[in-house]
């Protein structure tokens, strides 16, 4: 796990502090904030004196929902180091996704960078429909692509459930889209996950999503099952309204595939569903680490449905 670009190396921290610290920045960037959280506290005992630990430590709280202590941790670590850049930035990040109307000042004060540039841009066009002029290397940026994404899903998701889950039904689907009658499938029980995926590929291509949802759930499916297939079943849980349920899979699948994007991305849809857009842009930040190209496809694909035009600034 390579250290953050700007970030101060480890190498001069205790040799258990900077393992801990290694380990707990990888678990703030996969989501895992429990861990996150343990490990980075016991990396910041360990160097008292420096200010990496804390820096990640605040962004793994923040996302905890535990904001108070966040700021009062960015806080030690800006008071480590005084003129560093990415104190103030993480700070105002950590406001801006509280909902703090302090978020607005301190973005600016963060302006140099590309990532406070594009968030601040992002702050003051939250009531417009555009166009918007964010600085091009923020679009490789998984906190700002991450972030972006989930305001456009919001305001999709504004213009009907529908419309909004068959702008991403493509992106899933192994087969063709339509709504063509239902074809004999294999008979139960299924001689092997290739007959069963011969039924269940063609009901999601139909979107027939409680089709979906019975043959993933069907007591024989189990060892049929894989990642693909439960991709295919969150989505039909959130394209049926099931969006905490939908999350709690997601949860549970990223245990053993903690680097999946597509796990990130539906997480992220399910809480856009929920209203929570805030805790959406933590799980596409995540799948935007995982997969940039991805996320800025997404995110050309929405703004297109919505008539919004995104510049890209030099």
């Amino acid at each position: 796990m390579s250290i953050p670009p700007g970030m101060a190396s480890p190498s001069r921290q205790p040799l258990r502090a900077e393992r801990d610290f290694r380990e707990g920045y990888g678990a703030w960037l996969r989501g895992d904030l429990g861990r996150a959280v343990t490990l980075l506290e016991a990396a910041a005992l360990e160097a008292p004196g420096s200010p990496d630990p804390r820096l990640f430590l605040s962004r793994a709280l923040a996302e905890r929902k535990d904001t108070a202590r966040a700021l009062a941790v960015i806080d030690e670590a800006m008071a480590l180091d005084p003129h560093g850049e990415s104190g103030p930035l993480f700070r105002a990040i950590i406001l801006l996704d509280a909902g703090d109307p302090g978020a607005s000042a301190a973005l600016a004060a963060s302006r140099r960078s590309y990532l406070g540039a594009a968030l601040l841009a992002l702050l003051d066009t939250a009531g417009e429909n555009g166009p918007l002029e964010l600085p091009a290397p923020a679009r490789w940026i998984p906190d700002a692509s991450g972030r972006l994404l989930a305001r456009l899903e919001a305001r999709l998701l504004a213009g009907g459930a529908e419309g909004w889950i068959d702008t991403h039904h493509a992106a899933f689907s192994g087969g063709p889209e339509g709504t063509s009658p239902k074809k004999a499938e294999p008979k139960k029980p299924f001689a092997s996950a290739k007959t069963w995926w011969k039924a269940l590929d063609p009901a999601f291509a139909r979107k027939d999503y409680a089709r979906v949802l019975e043959l993933h759930e069907d007591g024989e499916s189990e060892p049929l099952r894989d990642l693909a297939s439960s991709v295919l079943y969150i989505f039909s849980l959130i394209a049926r309204g099931e969006d905490e349920r939908a999350r709690r899979v997601a949860l549970e699948l990223r245990r053993e595939h903690p680097a999946s994007e597509d796990l990130h991305f539906l997480e992220g849809l399910a809480l856009v569903r929920s209203g929570r857009s805030a805790e959406a842009a933590w799980c596409f930040t995540r799948a935007a680490r995982f997969a940039d190209v991805d996320m800025d496809d997404i995110a050309v694909s929405v703004s297109g449905k919505l008539g919004l035009a995104i510049r890209w600034t030099a």
